[in-house]
């Protein structure tokens, strides 16, 4: 159904990103979710995924997905959130989860936590295939992959940071600076930073100033591949050596 518009696009890959899902990654956030998913929208998502850049009208984020759905469960539970727009006023985009089969796209207006009453839009195909044409017709001057970035943050409560520290010092990790006051010399109380470096990659750490919680934060380009990944390598240690902490992810920044 969508093939079409993946072979329009294969000529614009070094300005269009897409990270299609595999049906386990489908089914993972469907049980996260706690509902199946439209048939149209799981397409899309085997076919472009979450993480994509074509389509501005679709949430690239599961955590914030997870979020609208909370939100929504109670108010309207036979629909799913594809998408929050918050530029002038809070517009919902939504999928059908009672027809499951259906292409329609449904927006409905959020004033001040009141819904307004649910309207057609457009069919998920129409949305795409505006979406390529723009991109065909250069009306819109597209980032280079290159030069597209994921955001990463890492945060440990002190009781875990030293855990953090002996195990990924074991794995290369180095400390380059000793830690100073991250506004000096404007002010030398308040948070403290030092640098860092892992798998070839230097990022600061943060820590406040009771130093009870420290935060790593760097940026990845989208291209680097699985194996060269700081964020997929510590992804594993954090797991296996079951560190506690809490990641944050923003995709596809234009740098």
């Amino acid at each position: 159904m969508f093939k079409e518009f993946q072979n329009r696009i294969d000529r614009f890959s070094n300005t269009v990103y897409y990270e299609p899902m595999a049906e386990k990654e489908i089914i993972d956030f469907e049980e996260k979710i706690g509902k199946r998913l439209n048939s149209v929208y799981r397409l899309f998502l085997s076919t472009f995924g979450l993480v994509q850049d074509i389509l501005d009208k679709i949430n690239t984020s599961q955590e914030s997905i997870l979020e609208d759905v909370d939100y929504l469960k109670n108010k309207l539970p036979d629909y799913f959130p594809i998408f929050v727009d918050i530029d002038e006023v809070d517009t919902i985009y939504l999928m059908s989860t009672s027809n499951l089969e259906s292409e329609m796209v449904y927006k409905v207006i959020d004033d001040n936590e009141k819904l307004g009453e649910i309207q057609p839009f457009k069919t998920l195909t129409e949305l795409l295939s505006i979406s390529i044409k723009e991109i065909e017709n250069e009306e819109i001057e597209r980032c280079p992959n290159s030069e597209k970035v994921n955001c990463f943050e890492y945060s440990f409560e002190s009781e875990f940071y030293k855990y953090f520290i002996e195990t990924f010092q074991a794995e290369g990790l180095r400390q380059l600076s000793e830690w100073h006051p991250k506004y000096y010399p404007d002010n030398v109380f308040g948070d403290e930073i030092a640098e860092f470096s892992f798998k070839g990659r230097s990022f600061q750490m943060e820590r406040n100033e009771d130093k009870t919680e420290y935060r790593i934060e760097f940026d990845e380009p989208i291209l680097t591949i699985k194996e060269e990944s700081v964020a997929d390598n510590m992804d594993i240690l954090l797991n296996i050596k079951m560190i506690k902490h809490k990641k944050e992810v923003i995709k596809l920044i234009e740098t």
